[in-house]
């Protein structure tokens, strides 16, 4: 066996995953990814595609032929002409289909729009919430507190989107509970 043969039998094949950390919910760091997601693909093999016409949402599901790290690609927020990778719990694809991983960058425009809302000056009434769990006083004029006429106007036909999802480390449902007071 000649030398050059050899040096190739010894060539192994290396991934760059561990270059990337969770994808913090962050607009930065999902921008940041966003440009890193062409480089990204190139090591990385395409196993399935979920589409979800209600919400024109498209996933696609990878996975590192070196390490076996899974990965979810999503569109990014506010813009369907780009996607971004994040690292994903391995997943059988069925399952997967059924119940794609949440996008952080669905988590992040759902807390920038409850913030956006929750952050109006609203006058507060005398009575208390229509909800019957909340103890918190409704606007005045309105029948709910500001947290839940943000849900019946705006967010809570996403916020049940995205808690139907996947869940996963370091995600974590609570992320789109009730903000503390």
């Amino acid at each position: 066996m000649s030398a050059a043969a050899s040096q190739a039998d010894l060539i192994v094949p290396t991934c760059s995953c561990d270059d990337y950390v969770d994808l913090p919910i962050d607009e930065a760091a999902i921008d940041e990814r966003i440009s890193q997601f062409t480089t990204m693909r190139q090591s990385l093999t395409q196993i399935s595609r979920n589409v979800v016409v209600k919400w024109g949402e498209q996933y696609r599901l990878y996975k590192c032929g070196v390490c076996g790290q899974y990965w979810q690609a999503s569109y990014a927020p506010r813009d369907i002409d780009f996607w971004y990778l994040y690292k994903v719990p391995e997943t059988g694809i069925s399952s997967w289909k059924r119940r794609a991983y949440v996008p952080p960058g669905e988590i992040l425009d759902y807390l920038r729009q409850r913030e956006e809302f929750l952050s109006q000056r609203f006058e507060i009434g005398k009575k208390n919430c229509a909800d019957e769990s909340c103890g918190e006083k409704a606007i005045a004029g309105v029948r709910k507190c500001p947290y839940h006429q943000f849900l019946e106007v705006d967010g809570g036909e996403t916020r049940e989107w995205l808690l139907n999802l996947m869940w996963f480390p370091p995600y974590d449902p609570s992320l789109v509970d009730r903000p503390a007071n």
